[in-house]
């Protein structure tokens, strides 16, 4: 990839390439995008609309402390997607064409990984709230369907993974 975000050496694709990254949670998603925004010096974003809580990684505190990643054409160069539908929609919305990075790890770390803060979350929650409603009846954690809640993460894991690779140059999600 060259500073453009295109592909080098006489590839077919155009001069100025877009690229969508996708990823399961967890999975490198950040570190990606520091080096194509590193090398590009274009930013990359969580999707068209740009969230504060995701922003472009350039913005963030660590790499505005440490001056890193220096951005010379405020375009987005790529935009970040965790799941299928968010792929699409970015797709149908962004700058054709475009290049598609996949990101993985192991599926049973990255769906770990991203569950159990999750976990934790609600195992905290439960505490406190048995603490002031001792009388009503929480769900404990052998009766909370985890079991679905991972089979979920998993079929969402595996969504990113079927649409890599179902996808072809500059195709268009539909």
């Amino acid at each position: 990839m060259n500073e453009n975000g295109a592909a080098e050496a006489g590839a077919p694709f155009p001069e100025r390439l877009n690229w969508h990254i996708v990823s399961y949670p967890r999975s490198g998603n950040h570190a990606v995008r520091a080096l194509v925004e590193y090398v590009t010096k274009r930013p990359t974003v969580a999707s068209l609309e740009g969230t504060e809580s995701d922003k472009a990684i350039y913005l963030r505190s660590a790499n505005q402390a440490a001056n890193v990643i220096k951005i010379d054409d405020d375009e987005p160069v790529g935009y970040k997607a965790h799941s299928l539908q968010r792929l699409v929609e970015n797709a149908a919305r962004s700058p054709s064409p475009f290049g598609l990075i996949l990101i993985t790890r192991d599926p049973a770390d990255a769906i770990v990984s991203h569950l159990y803060p999750k976990y934790e979350r609600w195992k905290s929650k439960l505490e406190k709230k048995r603490l002031f409603f001792a009388k009503h009846r929480r769900k404990t954690w052998e009766e909370f369907n985890w079991r679905a809640e991972i089979r979920d993460n998993y079929n969402s894991y595996l969504s990113c993974v079927f649409a890599y690779l179902a996808w072809k140059d500059g195709q268009e999600f539909t």
